[in-house]
């Protein structure tokens, strides 16, 4: 999962619970050091996401992040307004209640 920490920490720790393997962040955003695991990566800059997210088959972010990614990973839509803002308003789904 690429993105902000709360929000795909959120969705790695739900993930954990339901079928107990979880997920790496590969985390965009600053200040988030406290708020990653073992597995999760912080990355700054194009070059360094498209070099992180292109080691992974599956990724789950928000739909501008399509374009760094392997043509081939299997990619899940899940927008962020701080990313792709107004462009998917319609299409973030509530993760919550």
């Amino acid at each position: 999962m690429a993105g902000e920490s709360v929000t795909m920490g959120s969705v790695a720790a739900s993930l954990a619970l339901t079928d107990g393997n979880g997920c790496d962040i590969v985390c965009l955003t600053e200040e988030t050091q406290s708020l990653l695991g073992s597995r999760d990566t912080k990355v700054q800059g194009e070059a360094q996401i498209r070099q992180v997210l292109g080691g992974y088959d599956e990724v789950t972010a928000d739909p501008m992040l399509r374009h760094v990614c392997r043509k081939d990973a299997l990619f899940h839509e899940l927008p962020h307004f701080a990313y792709s803002g107004r462009l998917y308003l319609g299409k973030i789904p509530t993760l919550i209640g």
